[in-house]
């Protein structure tokens, strides 16, 4: 076996300097001896950032960015063609514009809209004359339509938007469209009925239809 020789320090020589010997703590019953948060884990950060960006912390509501957008056919509860609407991002990105319903509102298609909803506004005061005069024309007058019946009045067979239709133009000329004519359902017996018709949104009027055997 090697003997290990312990060297003396020869006089004259210091030791090197090192750190100071940490002063004591002294720690009362009950309390903890490391400091807080020792040996826990740091907090993650938030994901979903950039940079120093952190996304919306939980319970904070996102902020959802508006789009303006002009319409180019109408959306119900949004808005008619050429209307300058605006909505959220991602219902404008996702749905609206790809769906050929909007375009983007840049300068030179407000223009366009502005235009646009010139010609819609001229064309429904055109409608409305148009409307007012058959209202004028046809409100409170009284059609007469034949129908084969049962002896207890029944109808064979129902008369329809159609053929109310074809008995405003029999008896009075004027030429009017099915889809005015508002009926809660088919008229299947004799007797006398009061039918709506209108024309244009902020046209309506009544009519006596008379429905007799034939």
């Amino acid at each position: 076996e090697e003997e290990l020789l312990l060297l003396r320090p020869e006089p004259g020589l210091r030791r090197l300097q090192g750190r100071r010997s940490a002063s004591q703590v002294h720690v009362g019953p009950g309390q903890d001896p490391f400091i807080a948060g020792h040996r826990q884990l740091p907090a993650v950060p938030a994901e979903g950032g950039y940079g120093n960006q952190e996304r919306p912390r939980d319970g904070t509501p996102a902020v959802h960015q508006a789009m303006k957008l002009i319409l180019t056919d109408t959306v119900d509860g949004l808005g008619r063609k050429g209307d300058v609407v605006e909505v959220a991002d991602g219902y404008g990105r996702n749905y609206l514009v790809p769906q050929s319903k909007a375009i983007k509102a840049t300068r030179g298609a407000l223009k366009e809209a502005q235009v646009l909803r010139r010609s819609r506004q001229e064309a429904d005061r055109v409608e409305k004359a148009a409307a007012s005069l058959i209202a004028e024309a046809l409100a409170d007058s009284r059609v007469v339509v034949a129908a084969r019946s049962a002896e207890e009045g029944k109808l064979f067979g129902s008369i329809g938007a159609r053929n109310v239709a074809d008995a405003i133009a029999q008896y009075t000329g004027v030429q009017v469209e099915p889809q005015i004519i508002m009926l809660t359902g088919p008229i299947k017996e004799i007797g006398l009925y009061e039918v709506t018709l209108k024309p244009h949104p902020e046209v309506e009027f009544q009519l006596t239809l008379d429905v007799i055997p034939s």
